[in-house]
């Protein structure tokens, strides 16, 4: 790898081909090698101050000095510190656009729901906008109506923010991990003990993810803890912002629920209670348009909190139930079996108590191949939730 060069700082000697610091460490001792992010620790430390020890410094602070194409690395110390947030971060063009195309039918349809209880003589809105309504505590019910809507808003705009994405200092990048490790056992079996099962490389951000961890082809960003990719709130689900995912869901159907009650309250009696359907029909026809729409906003969002309410108690995220045999993390593990469950109430525990300023989340197996596979009451041989 080369010669150390002459000049040495105090008690290292820099090698002129890697630009890699030899730190002697005493007579007799064996040199010891360090790594570019440790060099330019060391670089920071010593240049610019005077070393008793040594007659020539400014030639030492040359020698010493890396080139300036050498690519500025994090040290390993701050990967156990919480990811830096990204938000506002720059987002992907077609991440955008989708997000303004969703938030604007969203916006449309709300506007259309809210005009038509506004012109219709028999909705509550309208009666509670009277002057009598008023007098009854109809402004109570204006308040809470605004407030929740606001409220539900609110969160489909910030949900987004920094799911866990990977930046340096919070993964394994390519100069803190070996070549020999950077291997994918994707479609290779696996046979050894499952608590040494190796971690996947990402050849795109070029760093080894931690478990649970995939690459967003969307943002262009590796996610801890990926659940999915959202175009409703323009970015990942994943670690950080899970639960607040779910606190969306929650509140949207409440709003969904209570606004389509509120349409409902502005049909008509269709002429009186044995008019035709087709006459009732020609007069509500707005109103049964809009309740159609509503309903089936009410059974994707409810159905998303449902199955997410599930994905919570289970220790899982979409990616994994969807994808179960086609990731190399899960493919050992019996079907019946969930890897990173604890059972449903510290599942849940540690589910709604992450932050975004928790530390990552470190992930390990609760099951080793030999052990009896405990009973699932969700997947077993005799039924299956989902």
């Amino acid at each position: 790898t080369g010669t150390p060069s002459s000049s040495v700082l105090g008690s290292r000697a820099v090698c002129r081909r890697t630009h890699h610091v030899v730190a002697l460490v005493g007579h007799g001792a064996e040199p010891r090698t360090l790594s570019r992010i440790q060099l330019q620790d060391m670089e920071a430390q010593c240049i610019g101050r005077d070393d008793p020890d040594d007659d020539d410094d400014d030639g030492d602070a040359e020698a010493f000095r890396l080139p300036r194409y050498a690519p500025r690395a994090v040290r390993p110390s701050a990967v156990s510190q919480p990811p830096a947030p990204l938000w506002p971060a720059e987002l992907p063009k077609r991440v955008r656009e989708a997000r303004k195309g969703a938030w604007g039918c969203a916006a449309f349809w709300l506007t259309l729901e809210v005009a038509l209880q506004l012109s219709s003589p028999h909705s509550d809105l309208r009666r509670w906008l009277s002057i009598q309504g008023l007098l009854r505590g109809g402004f109570v019910w204006i308040l809470v109506y605004l407030g929740s809507l606001a409220w539900a808003l609110w969160l489909l705009v910030t949900c987004a923010r920094d799911p866990g994405y990977l930046t340096p200092g919070t993964g394994l990048f390519e100069d803190e991990v070996a070549p020999s490790d950077r291997v994918n056992f994707r479609d290779q079996p696996y046979k050894g003990r499952l608590a040494d099962l190796p971690l996947r490389w990402c050849d795109t951000c070029r760093l080894m993810q931690p478990r649970r961890t995939k690459h967003c082809k969307e943002c262009g960003l590796c996610v801890r803890t990926f659940d999915h990719h959202c175009f409703w709130i323009g970015g990942c689900v994943g670690e950080l912002n899970h639960r607040h995912f779910l606190g969306m869901l929650a509140s949207w159907s409440a709003v969904l629920l209570w606004h389509w009650s509120l349409v409902w309250s502005c049909r008509t009696g269709g002429g009186g209670r044995h008019a035709s359907l087709s006459v009732w029909f020609e007069e509500t026809w707005e109103v049964v348009f809009m309740l159609a729409v509503g309903a089936g906003f009410i059974v994707m969002t409810v159905g998303l909190l449902v199955y997410h309410s599930y994905l919570m108690v289970t220790a899982q995220t979409t990616w994994e139930h969807i994808s179960r045999r086609e990731i190399d993390y899960l493919r050992p593990f019996p079907r019946t079996f969930f890897p990173f469950s604890l059972g449903a109430l510290e599942n849940a525990r540690r589910f709604l108590t992450r932050s975004r300023t928790s530390a990552p989340q470190d992930w390990e197996f609760t099951w080793e191949r030999g052990e009896p596979i405990p009973f699932n009451i969700w997947e077993n041989k005799w039924w299956s939730c989902c």
